[in-house]
């Protein structure tokens, strides 16, 4: 009996990607503004992302149409839904929306191309693999903490670096480093300015009483 129901099952799952993945493209074309023709290579994008990273053709059309809500441009939608997945494919990141947030953040703040961003999860992913920090604390610190750091010229490594000393001594989460990271480095800006003009009034002083 199992045997028997085992295609109609499968009959049943088929039906149901097609149906959530027509919902998906309604969803894209309310959140983009293209052409008829730019939607249907979009849709064979992702059949082909699916294809070349095994996952379904849903999970990377769900990532294009979470860029695209970004304001990605149709171009860059098929190099960033690759990177989102692969982040949830080789880490504990829990979904593409997650990853895109992550990416976003840290590609907003430094300036990252589409083409490029791959190398941002590189990074992690290379760190997760050698020191006790997961690629998901990495991650979650890095969106909450790339913008402060880079008004402040702290790299992206700088920022990847700092967090993972942190995180082997305190073994806080990424959400808790990054909001550290980002309250602490304005303060300590704060911190040089005030010392740089409490030098000058002294100086100031010195100079007047030994005038």
């Amino acid at each position: 009996m199992t045997a028997f129901y085992a295609p109609l099952r499968g009959i049943q799952n088929a039906i149901d990607q097609i149906i959530t993945l027509d919902g998906q493209m309604v969803e894209l074309k309310r959140v983009m503004d293209a052409a008829p023709h730019t939607y249907n290579n979009l849709l064979k994008e992702s059949i082909d992302l699916s294809n070349k990273l095994g996952n379904t053709v849903t999970e990377t059309q769900q990532a294009m149409n979470e860029w695209a809500r970004q304001g990605e441009v149709d171009s860059t939608l098929s190099d960033l839904a690759e990177t989102a997945v692969v982040a949830t494919n080789i880490s504990d990141i829990q979904d593409t929306t997650e990853a895109v947030g992550v990416l976003t953040a840290a590609r907003k703040a430094y300036n990252i191309e589409a083409s490029d961003s791959m190398s941002i999860i590189d990074k992690l992913n290379e760190v997760d693999n050698n020191f006790s920090i997961t690629t998901r604390d990495l991650a979650l610190s890095m969106q909450r903490g790339a913008s402060v750091a880079a008004i402040y010229n702290v790299s992206l490594d700088e920022l990847i670096g700092m967090t993972t000393a942190i995180g082997q001594v305190t073994r806080e989460s990424g959400n808790v480093i990054g909001r550290i990271y980002a309250d602490i480095k304005p303060l300590l800006i704060d911190l040089e300015i005030l010392t740089v003009r409490l030098r000058t009034t002294r100086a100031k002083f010195k100079y007047t009483l030994n005038d």
